[in-house]
């Protein structure tokens, strides 16, 4: 499979692309970090529409959990400490949506784009319903994949009734590029 894509004309391009884009660097002066040949050979279409909206901007990131908690009372019932379990519906939510609607292909390129520590995530806020996210950009992501939080709460509850009753759980933060991801896009253009 890998040899396949990496012999589509668009992978042949982008590579010779980036590798083009590094060599002009390095003979401009610039500073090029030896791992960026590499890392620009393991980037697909996804990664790259992903790196260029970083460019510009943070991206919205929403995750979502079913929630199971439960609150003891200490001494006297005069302090209350929440605790439990949290089993992930959907993680990782933005509003970029490939063409096919396979969310699973964003979902890799920003675990590939993390693993090349080219990005970072960060979780930012929690919501415990998702009608807390009301009015922002976190409302719009939620609205794109409620059918597929719903299907996957309804799939989990199947597999494990005890979450029957448990909340849905809203947590919603930023994409934002890593020291090394800025300097990976001034050096790589395609």
């Amino acid at each position: 499979m890998l040899k396949e894509w990496m012999n589509t004309p668009w992978a042949q391009e982008a590579h010779q692309a980036s590798l083009n884009s590094l060599m002009e660097a390095a003979r401009s002066g610039e500073q090029v970090h030896p791992a960026f040949a590499s890392m620009a050979v393991e980037l697909d279409e996804i990664d790259r529409v992903l790196l260029d909206q970083l460019r510009e901007q943070h991206i919205a990131v929403l995750d979502c959990c079913l929630s199971r908690m439960t609150r003891d009372k200490t001494f006297a019932g005069r302090k209350e400490a929440e605790h439990g379990t949290e089993i992930p519906l959907v993680s990782h939510m933005t509003m970029i949506m490939p063409q096919d609607g396979d969310y699973e292909h964003v979902q890799a390129a920003l675990d590939n784009l993390q693993r090349m520590n080219l990005i970072a995530v960060r979780m930012q806020t929690e919501s415990k319903a998702p009608a807390d996210v009301a009015n922002n950009i976190y409302e719009d992501i939620y609205l794109l994949f409620e059918q597929v939080v719903e299907r996957t709460r309804q799939q989990i509850v199947q597999q494990h009734p005890q979450y029957k009753e448990r909340s849905v759980r809203l947590y919603a933060g930023e994409i934002v590029l890593t020291a090394l991801g800025s300097r990976f896009l001034r050096v790589c253009k395609w």
